[in-house]
């Protein structure tokens, strides 16, 4: 597939995907197949550039916290080798290096040039990385070319999951880890109640009239008032949901949320054994920003009882993954005999 080549998509909203929880009965689990079109669409958007680097101190904060589990994880098992799939800005690297993690090789893999551009020019101090442009969809590497395969929110942005599970069983590795955003975590709840209104928000203001678009400022300003509404209507459209795919997240662009139940059936259906599944963070929103600004000044001691609260919010939602902010999942493949 040649996304230089093909014909540009509209860029018309496409209609949300539900899928309920009596829908998962282990093979048959899967989004919707998006058509040729599309899927080019999609590629090229993060070839683009579409995925933001977040500066919000509150996401760093929890990207930190997602990668330090996924660091304690390869520690415990040691690979030589591991595939970084949807590698960013080369964050893990930077946290295998800084922890010390010996790795023979560690290549990271993106669409995005600009973040490829930007982790290529870290230093890495053990072992040996290397970063390539590649989709993970069709990776040019062979079965059995690394240990461990690392897809840290990924799988939620690609076309079609189950294409880029098959190609993960592909590679053979001895494991995959995964981790995607969880459907009911408040911030993701609260988007879900909300996406309605953002979805009017965001239509382009230069058609709208003059009314229109005070209106629309009037309601952009109302939503921090009315997290509680957002929430509560959050909660009743996803308690009955397995899977959700938030289109408004990255302008029509992929971005699931998942269940722990659902993930565990997607992966069992494409021929993998689920080893285990945790949860990974639970960010209560403020306090990171508010640790940071402490530190700055002087003030330590309050800002270790912030660390410390909110490490023990992470310590009791990583035994409850659908509440967390992200759901972890080790997996074999069953072919293994493990």
């Amino acid at each position: 597939m040649n996304p230089r080549g093909s014909k540009k998509a509209s860029p018309r909203s496409e209609r949300t995907s539900f899928i309920s929880p009596n829908d998962t009965p282990g093979e048959n689990v899967g989004s919707r197949l998006p058509s040729a079109d599309e899927s080019v669409r999609i590629k090229r958007g993060y070839m683009d550039g579409a995925e933001p680097t977040h500066s919000d101190l509150l996401l760093q904060e929890t990207g930190r916290r997602r990668y330090r589990a996924i660091v304690e994880s390869l520690n415990a098992v040691r690979p030589e080798s591991v595939l970084d799939l949807g590698c960013g800005e080369g964050n893990l690297a930077d946290m295998i290096s800084n922890e010390g993690l010996k790795i023979k090789l560690l290549l990271g893999c993106d669409l995005d040039r600009a973040k490829l551009r930007k982790a290529a020019g870290k230093q890495f101090r053990d072992g040996r990385v290397a970063y390539i442009m590649a989709d993970a969809e069709n990776l040019p590497l062979k079965p059995g070319s690394f240990a461990m395969i690392v897809a840290t929110e990924i799988l939620e942005h690609v076309p079609d999951e189950t294409r880029c599970l098959a190609e993960l069983r592909r590679l053979a590795p001895n494991q995959i880890l995964l981790t995607v955003p969880a459907l009911h975590y408040p911030m993701f709840l609260f988007a879900v109640g909300s996406e309605r209104l953002d979805a009017w928000i965001k239509k382009d203001l230069r058609s709208a009239s003059a009314l229109s678009r005070v209106l629309k400022a009037i309601l952009r300003m109302s939503e921090g008032p009315g997290l509680p509404l957002f929430l509560l209507l959050g909660i009743l459209r996803a308690r009955r949901l397995a899977y959700y795919d938030y289109r408004l997240y990255h302008g029509n662009l992929p971005h699931r949320l998942y269940t722990t139940k659902y993930l565990v059936a997607l992966l069992r259906g494409q021929g993998f054994h689920v080893e285990r599944t945790r949860g990974v963070g639970f960010s209560i929103p403020f306090v990171p920003e508010l640790e940071v600004l402490l530190r700055r000044r002087g003030i330590a001691s309050l800002a270790q009882l912030l660390g410390q609260l909110q490490a023990g919010f992470d310590q009791h939602f990583s035994r409850d993954p659908d509440r967390s902010q992200n759901i972890m999942v080790v997996a074999t493949i069953k072919a293994h005999g493990r």
